[in-house]
C-alpha cells in the first residue's frame, strides 16, 4: 500500500479530536493537515524525517506533532 493524502472527508472526521487553535501567541508555520500527511508520509513510506517532502512543513515540527500524539495515546505527559 502506497501514500496518499488524507481526504477532505477523512481530515474533518480528524480535526474533531484536534484541539483549537490557540487565540494569541505565535502563528503557527504549518497547517495541521499538512503536518498529519507528513506524518503520514514518513510512517507509510518508512523513510527519515529528512527526507519528508517540505510541502508537509518542518520535518521536526512533525516529528514533534508524532511524539506528543504518542504521549497523550499513553498518558505520559
Amino acid at each position: 500500500m502506497g501514500f496518499r493524502e488524507l481526504s477532505d472527508e477523512e481530515c474533518g472526521v480528524i480535526s474533531s479530536f484536534l484541539p483549537p487553535k490557540p487565540k494569541r501567541g505565535r502563528r503557527a508555520l504549518s497547517d495541521d493537515r499538512s503536518l498529519i500527511n507528513g506524518i503520514l508520509y514518513v510512517v507509510t513510506t518508512g523513510c527519515r524525517w529528512r527526507e519528508m517532502p517540505r510541502k508537509y512543513g518542518s520535518y521536526v515540527t512533525a516529528g514533534d506533532c508524532l511524539e506528543d500524539f504518542k504521549r497523550l495515546e499513553y498518558g505520559i505527559r
